[in-house]
């Protein structure tokens, strides 16, 4: 089993309902996470959301309209 204390995670698509939960099990085994959506303010919010619901605790990056789908986007991630 891979040990996630410390790791530092990439979420794509960070703001749907997956990401937010996969954000949720990261900082809940103490990763570091770095998240990105197309959804600049649905990215924030969801960051935002998250990051309370965890006491504050854990760290998240958010990298917003990062759209991997063009090399544009995956430069600036």
């Amino acid at each position: 089993m891979t040990t996630l204390d410390g790791a530092t995670v990439l979420v794509t698509g960070a703001s749907g309902g997956f990401g937010r939960q996969m954000m949720r099990q990261f900082l809940a085994a103490d990763s570091r996470l770095i998240v990105t959506d197309r959804d600049a303010a649905a990215l924030t919010e969801a960051a935002r959301a998250i990051q309370a619901e965890a006491g504050g605790r854990g760290e998240i990056l958010a990298v917003p309209e990062a759209d991997l789908s063009s090399r544009d986007g995956c430069e600036r991630l």
